[in-house]
């Protein structure tokens, strides 16, 4: 067998043209898996079909009717969504996800039927949100469950029913549904950005090849708003938003003293080691005691400045505290800056008993 030649090196235009390309796909990509993010905050369940073997009197197709749903292709793109329901003509069993719900947080509703705008995510082992499937393939597929099946078989299709108010527990906390909502702005902000970078590359082929996900993109971006909306009128979310506001304001702060504390620490270190190496210390060539104590020393001075080492994160976030508790300045700073993005919650029960109790107590008075 004769080796293979090797390739001519590409040409210029060439290579950027590859490049340009990769970064379609890389660009659709990601809008798939911002996609996947958002409806990660909804809850998940299963629906477990038992599908009759095949025989003379039964057909061998299998509309999606019968499954009990009909499903659409939101924006053109790879989401599927459900569009109608129907009573299923095979026997189904729905299996919602377990939820870890925490001390004081209401348990959500049990799911118990496939419900419209629910998401279709998943059947068996195929993940449409990674690996997307059109909707006339998806047809086909079901239609050929039975093509060569002369068992019973069961089939397993994966939805995900996603609330305006996003049900939380111990996984899904407050703060990490904040955070995916955060995550999913940014995000935005910088796809838009380098859709409009390939834009100026070339426009046919982008506006070609990225429609149904730039329609995507801007269906999860107008979800993801709504849904902030929502869930900030809840006490909960507020405080969770607040506290990442303060801590965020605190680290602000902070962040303006590393340079110098980090440099005085450094030279602390410095000169604790300098002072070591070269301490006059008489030792004795012939005294072997003499030798293992200093080697003892310098092995526990050499443990010290580890543990120096690692506490001094934590030392140097007490030291900002304690600088900026100390100093009234900072610590107005920190306070303004709070405030700024402070959610009030004027309208809490406990706003509202303050304020009753401060009428009547002027009454009596």
């Amino acid at each position: 067998m004769e080796p293979l030649a090797p390739r001519p090196p590409l040409s210029r235009e060439d290579s950027q043209r590859i490049q340009f390309h990769c970064s379609i796909r890389l660009w659709r990509l990601e809008v798939r898996f911002l996609a996947q993010k958002l409806l990660s905050l909804g809850r998940s369940y299963e629906v477990r079909y038992r599908l009759p073997p095949v025989d003379s009197a039964s057909s061998s197709e299998l509309p999606l009717a019968d499954f009990g749903f009909q499903v659409m292709s939101l924006m053109d793109s790879h989401v599927l969504q459900v569009k109608s329901v129907n009573a299923p003509r095979i026997a189904q069993q729905i299996v919602p996800e377990r939820s870890f719900v925490g001390i004081g947080i209401p348990r959500p509703e049990e799911i118990r039927a496939i419900h419209v705008e629910d998401y279709l995510v998943g059947m068996n082992t195929q993940d449409f949100l990674v690996v997307p499937v059109p909707l006339p393939q998806l047809r086909k597929q079901m239609q050929n469950l039975r093509a060569t099946q002369r068992a019973e078989k069961e089939l397993v299709l994966r939805f995900v029913r996603f609330d305006r108010f996003v049900q939380v527990d111990q996984q899904r906390t407050h703060g990490y549904v904040l955070d995916v909502l955060k995550h999913i702005e940014t995000k935005h902000a910088e796809l838009a950005k380098t859709y409009a970078a390939l834009l100026d590359k070339n426009r046919m082929i982008v506006t070609r090849e990225l429609t149904r996900e730039k329609k995507l993109l801007a269906y999860v971006r107008i979800i993801a708003v709504e849904t902030r909306k929502t869930i900030m009128e809840d006490e909960r979310f507020q405080f969770a938003f607040n506290f990442q506001q303060w801590y965020a304001a605190i680290n602000e702060v902070q962040d303006e003293d590393d340079s110098s504390s980090d440099e005085s620490e450094d030279e602390e270190m410095q000169e604790e080691q300098h002072n070591f190496e070269y301490d006059e210390i008489e030792i004795s060539d012939d005294d072997d005691e003499e030798d293992g104590r200093m080697q003892e020393q310098q092995q526990q001075h050499s443990e010290n400045l580890d543990v120096q080492q690692q506490n001094r994160p934590v030392r140097k976030q007490l030291n900002r505290l304690h600088g900026i508790v100390s100093d009234p300045l900072r610590l107005r700073n920190v306070s303004s800056r709070y405030r700024s993005s402070h959610v009030p919650c004027n309208n809490s029960p406990l706003q509202n008993q303050f304020r009753k109790n401060r009428v009547l107590r002027a009454t009596l008075t």
